[in-house]
């Protein structure tokens, strides 16, 4: 059986992966603004004609929609960071800040990522704004709920 110390120590760890993960999507949002900055310029007004416009305004919406991007990812790491001061906390049910065992895979209610391992064990990150979460917000161990269909059983949550 796993103590309350493991679980906490889990969930550091756990939120420190999400925190790398985020800073890692933030860097390449980064580059890739920078890359788009350093390729792009006008060239010679004289032979600027509508197809180059055309070119720069593809540049111009695909930057905002990086730049959007990093945004939101930012936001997203000050959620983090907030949770990071208050790693410790317990729950007893699903909520934000949660991990929440299931028999179909281990959520982290923090932001949005990709599956990450820790201590070789898989998790999945969600949103607090997910459909998933909604479908099992305020749940305690033992407890089910469905999401499209698919039922899943809680088998813990700290």
């Amino acid at each position: 059986m796993t103590t309350e110390t493991d679980k906490n120590a889990l969930k550091a760890h756990m939120l420190h992966a999400c925190i790398d993960k985020q800073q890692a999507l933030i860097d390449d949002f980064k580059t890739r603004i920078h890359a788009l900055l350093e390729n792009e310029g006008l060239g010679n007004e004289e032979e600027y004609d509508n197809t180059e416009r055309s070119y720069l305004q593809q540049r111009m919406d695909e930057l905002n929609g990086i730049e959007e991007g990093l945004t939101f990812a930012n936001s997203e790491m000050e959620q983090l960071q907030k949770m990071e001061a208050n790693s410790i906390a317990t729950y007893a049910d699903a909520a934000p800040g949660a991990v929440v065992v299931t028999n179909l895979g281990t959520f982290f209610i923090a932001v949005s990522t990709e599956r990450f391992e820790v201590d070789d064990q898989t998790f999945i990150g969600i949103s607090a704004k997910s459909p998933l979460f909604f479908s099992m917000r305020g749940k305690k161990a033992g407890e089910k709920f469905s999401y499209h269909g698919i039922t899943y059983a809680i088998r813990d949550v700290f």
